[in-house]
């Protein structure tokens, strides 16, 4: 009986998103900055064998996910939630809101071929940092903006580039910027979700993400 009333929950969940249009800035063509950086691909050279971690929030995993997925010196990504009170959440849980988690997306990446800072700058346009507790239609704490570092420089790098998007848009930037806690994976069939549904994670490609599908 719980596995069929989650069924019933995930499936109104993805019908009300889908038709409310929600997270939409990711769906939009790729910025001048992500851009650049996509175009990388023909002139990357090879992997050096490094590998560091950062953790960002954007709104819907889903789009955020395969927006990295796409960049040049991006290792791994994979979608969960982080930044909360409760010890490995469910989604319907963190949904709820009532856990404080976001819906987060850690990755790895070749700091000799992507630069952390890179990596802000792209998130920065993929999103839109002013929007408190929301992202377009997608309403709720779990869609808050959030940069989770792993070390004292990545930290304050994070906050030059918040200060320096906040200084280019002129608008107040709501971007929390924290160290980085226990990061829960989400379940299975969010993860790559966009690329399940047909959606290309070709490295490289500028092509435009539907967050759902």
């Amino acid at each position: 009986m719980r596995g069929a009333a989650w069924g019933i929950f995930v499936l109104a969940v993805l019908l009300l998103c889908y038709s409310a249009g929600m997270g939409a800035s990711i769906g939009k063509n790729a910025g001048p900055f992500q851009s650049a950086v996509l175009a990388r691909v023909k002139t990357l050279s090879p992997a050096s064998g490094q590998e560091s971690q950062a953790t960002f929030a954007a709104g819907c995993f889903w789009g955020v996910q395969l927006a990295f997925q796409r960049l040049p010196g991006v290792l791994t990504t994979k979608v969960g939630y982080t930044a909360g009170k409760r010890e490995d959440p469910t989604y319907e849980e963190v949904c709820s809101g009532k856990t404080g988690h976001t819906e987060a997306v850690h990755l790895t990446f070749d700091p000799s071929q992507i630069s952390f800072r890179d990596l802000c700058r792209v998130f920065f346009e993929i999103h839109d940092a002013t929007q408190l507790n929301r992202q377009g239609n997608d309403r709720g704490t779990q869609y808050r903006s959030g940069i989770y570092t792993h070390s004292d420089t990545q930290q304050a790098e994070a906050l030059e580039e918040k200060a320096r998007h906040e200084q280019a848009i002129v608008k107040r930037v709501v971007t929390e910027v924290q160290r980085a806690g226990k990061f829960w994976d989400a379940e299975k069939y969010h993860q790559s979700y966009l690329i399940k549904g047909g959606q290309t994670g070709e490295k490289g490609s500028d092509k435009p993400i539907r967050c759902y599908g």
